[in-house]
């Protein structure tokens, strides 16, 4: 039996961080929100070696089909090969692939129907699941019920299980210690 576990109180609780790629000294990557004018939003790509001529320029950026959005988080999936963003007022997720060229990255998916998905909207704080490799954790603002939770996916976007908190507004993935209910039939087991 495998329950949702390591956040407690939407706090994460992390056995031990990930060790980022080899060439993270080298790129940085930041949500660049469309300005008047600009069609879309755009993960950006940065110089981030020192020793650059181009250190600090923009390399390159990836737009989105929207503008205007907030971002909320970006994190690397455990294995470094994936970013994950999700932005304020925003019912979907996106996974950038960075691993076949860190340089130029590209849009691998974009999960559009995460209330559908889960049963939870405003998807925030995406974070490496340590506990299991290859798989991330994200918190949700709220359910139906005004609750919040947390998904469990793979680091490709798969849903693997929902968890609601039993307080509004709680995103606890404690069901154990919290009494929380799985938003699928598997109770959070696999």
């Amino acid at each position: 039996m495998r329950v949702l576990a390591g956040l407690a109180l939407g706090l994460a609780v992390f056995l031990s961080a990930p060790a980022p790629p080899a060439w993270a000294e080298m790129v940085n990557y930041r949500w660049v929100t469309a300005g008047e004018g600009e069609p879309s939003d755009y993960l950006a790509v940065i110089d981030d070696d020192k020793d650059s001529p181009s250190y600090g320029a923009i390399l390159g950026k990836v737009e989105i089909d929207s503008a205007g959005h907030i971002p909320y988080a970006l994190a690397f999936t455990d294995d470094g090969t994936k970013i994950w963003v999700t932005l304020f007022r925003s019912d979907r997720i996106f996974i950038f692939d960075v691993a076949s060229d860190p340089m130029d990255p590209q849009l691998a998916q974009v999960i559009d129907n995460v209330l559908e998905l889960t049963g939870f909207s405003g998807p925030y704080a995406p974070s490496p699941y340590d506990l299991i490799p290859g798989e991330m954790i994200v918190k949700f603002a709220s359910g139906g019920d005004g609750a919040g939770g947390v998904g469990e996916f793979t680091n490709d976007g798969e849903l693997l299980a929902a968890v609601v908190g039993t307080e509004p507004g709680l995103a606890s993935c404690c069901p154990l210690l919290k009494g929380s209910e799985s938003q699928d039939s598997a109770q959070a087991e696999r």
